[in-house]
């Protein structure tokens, strides 16, 4: 299956892009056939911005009843998941219907089946959707929260390193994997674990083990834009004018793929979603 590349640009400026959900595709010939989800500006001066369903059969656009100023939205089955700045929302996308979930100041959070993984400034607490139980379950100040499988990885500050650090879901087991390095962002794909070290900017890849560390990118990595298909590492080159590349792990090659000024990334399936 080959890897395509699709930009999404809204043609009218009152719908413009901040952030795509984590699923974008109902169906693809290289996103011939879309229903997306995102978050889009206001048009309005003291407006709020909204969440935007686009569907690309006939270009239309429609604004989700209750999402003002909603962000950071997940997309699960018939549910919308999105911070507003007093907690963590759900909004049912058939019924429309809006209940807060927890009312605490969230700076990003992780869906896991029926439990929400919560980054707040003092740690990481977990929320079950079903019971209402909340708990912190890590505490202390994190960068970065990831969910693999059963793994939780976190990026933490010590005294000389930011470090990446593995927990199972209920915040135990805790296992420093990079060592020495000083993380600024991490990926998780099925096999490895790359993250971008903040002295020389560039991506480094390890085993889910945290053995054999090693750079693998010649030029410098912007923010967290790593991701992995099939042996082919994607990256935003901010040494090259934040143009996308992809490394090939087998050879080394790295080449440039798309040619423009990028701010994001995203894939779904076997597509690339760029924001420009």
């Amino acid at each position: 299956m080959l890897l395509g590349v699709y930009v999404f640009k809204q043609l009218k400026t009152y719908n413009n892009v901040t952030q795509l959900a984590n699923k974008v595709l109902e169906e693809s010939k290289l996103a011939k056939t879309m229903i997306m989800y995102y978050v889009s500006d206001s048009y309005t001066k003291d407006g709020k911005s909204t969440v935007m369903l686009y569907k690309s059969a006939d270009e239309s656009r429609t604004t989700i009843p209750g999402t003002e100023a909603i962000t950071k939205i997940y997309i699960e089955d018939s549910t919308l998941y999105g911070l507003h700045e007093d907690g963590l929302y759900s909004i049912d996308l058939v019924s429309y219907n809006k209940e807060r979930l927890v009312e605490k100041q969230i700076i990003d959070y992780v869906i896991k089946d029926t439990d929400a993984f919560l980054r707040t400034s003092d740690g990481i607490y977990k929320y079950n959707v079903n019971s209402k139980e909340l708990k912190q379950i890590i505490e202390g100040k994190t960068y970065q929260m990831l969910i693999d499988g059963n793994d939780l990885y976190v990026i933490t500050a010590g005294k000389t390193s930011k470090s990446i650090i593995k927990y199972n879901l209920n915040g135990e087991g805790k296992k420093e994997l990079s060592g020495k390095y000083i993380v600024s962002s991490i990926y998780v794909s099925d096999e490895r674990i790359f993250f971008i070290n903040s002295k020389d900017s560039k991506a480094y890849v390890m085993s889910k083990s945290g053995a054999n560390i090693k750079c693998i990118s010649d030029n410098k990595v912007r923010g967290n834009s790593i991701l992995e298909y099939k042996g082919n590492v994607y990256y935003i080159n901010s040494s090259d004018n934040n143009t996308l590349y992809h490394i090939n792990l087998s050879s080394g090659l790295e080449e440039m793929v798309v040619k423009k000024n990028i701010e994001s990334i995203q894939i779904d399936g076997n597509i690339i979603y760029f924001k420009l």
